[in-house]
């Protein structure tokens, strides 16, 4: 059953996330470190959205990946769910309207020798940015960049094709087990999943010193 929360949001507009997502855990049967377990996220931010605990809530990004999983296995639509969470959080952290006082701000004349000086510094910055990146892609470990770069992501079907690439000269391993790779470095693999959570892990090497790990879950529903 898939929740229609715009209909729910016409007939109250006291409605609470919490309200919904504990709803929607419990009648699914599920505890909360059951819904974070099946969905790879910590319990704490579980439990923080059921309690409305928005300080101890992480950043926004990994709410919204949070509350993004959870919709897809409670079978809520994602875009309501996140906005009643935006809603609320603003509600909790809007901070008063300053005076239009304090908001004025005093123009201050610019001198010909300060522009320069400013668009000097500016200069200086940019190259040495430049030198800093090539350093880096110089001396940087060997890196790993798949076709699709999410975390976690939800499949429907067992089989999946995964594709990517990394830098030339490196070897990469799936768990465990060695991937073949073309001569630009580009690698493609079928998997045959698993349902419920399946985790990757993608090891790249590049000599004896210099590796890289990364990891991805792909859900089977």
């Amino acid at each position: 059953m898939v929740m229609d929360m715009s209909t729910t949001q016409k007939k109250t507009s006291k409605v609470r996330l919490s309200f919904v997502l504990k709803k929607y855990r419990m009648k699914h049967g599920w505890s909360r470190e059951e819904l974070a377990a099946k969905v790879s996220v910590r319990e704490c931010i579980v439990q923080a959205l059921e309690e409305e605990q928005w300080r101890k809530l992480p950043s926004h990004t990994e709410v919204r990946d949070a509350l993004k999983r959870m919709c897809y296995v409670l079978d809520l639509k994602y875009y309501p769910v996140i906005s009643l969470y935006e809603q609320e959080h603003r509600a909790t952290f809007q901070s008063p309207k300053r005076s239009s006082v304090g908001n004025r701000i005093n123009k201050v004349s610019v001198t010909d020798r300060t522009l320069k000086w400013g668009l000097a510094m500016i200069s200086v910055l940019i190259v040495a940015g430049y030198i800093s990146s090539q350093v880096y892609a110089f001396a940087r470990d060997p890196g790993v960049r798949l076709d699709s770069p999410d975390s976690f992501e939800y499949v429907e079907t067992s089989r999946y094709e995964l594709s990517g690439e990394i830098d030339q000269g490196a070897q990469l391993t799936l768990n465990g087990e060695s991937v073949t790779l073309e001569s630009d470095g580009r690698f493609r693999v079928t998997l045959n999943l698993n349902p419920g959570p399946n985790p990757l892990e993608f090891r790249v090497e590049k000599g004896n010193t210099k590796t890289q790990t990364i990891q991805k879950t792909v859900y089977l529903k």
